[in-house]
């Protein structure tokens, strides 16, 4: 926990980390409204299709280096804190309620880290698949959890269109 009582929600600062502000990926509009702000960050919402996104983003080249030994750790040690606020953001949008078509909707966990909730989609009878830029944790993922994780970008995984029913990206931290 922080002084404030807040739950610490990132793994690694980096020492100088630029940022690039960005259009909604959604509907392309610059118009937005903050909805959540941080001394490490900024989420708003498209006041055109209301998708909430990070703005500014960080460079992907700086962004990849909050990966570092110490992120699986952290990971670990915070998975079920994160897979509740994970839940509860899937729970506002109605996801709890959502079943797999005949056993074979296949959902994509972008971000998944150790797996967690690949774990909960398969129990609900999702066929499963992550990518995660940490190897230990998709490590992790493949051993305890028997999930498939390709541990690398999405651009390096290249699924190919179509191949999911449903695509989450969730970054509680």
């Amino acid at each position: 926990m922080l002084k404030d009582g807040a739950m610490k929600t990132f793994s690694a600062v980096p020492g100088k980390e630029r940022s690039l502000e960005v259009a909604c990926n959604l509907c392309f509009s610059n118009r937005y409204k903050t909805v959540l702000k941080s001394a490490y960050f900024l989420f708003v919402k498209s006041s055109s299709c209301g998708l909430i996104y990070q703005n500014p983003q960080p460079l992907f080249a700086d962004h990849k280096e909050r990966y570092t030994a110490d992120y699986f750790k952290y990971e670990f040690n915070n998975e079920e804190n994160f897979f509740r606020l994970m839940k509860l953001g899937l729970k506002d949008i109605c996801m709890d309620r959502l079943e797999p078509d005949n056993g074979r909707g296949r959902f994509l966990d972008i971000g998944c880290a150790t797996g967690k909730l690949m774990e909960d989609m398969r129990g609900r009878g999702w066929q499963v698949q992550g990518v995660d830029l940490s190897r230990e944790s998709a490590e992790y993922g493949w051993k305890k959890r028997k999930v498939k994780i390709f541990a690398g970008t999405l651009e390096q995984a290249a699924f190919q269109s179509g191949s999911f029913n449903i695509y989450s990206l969730l970054s509680p931290h």
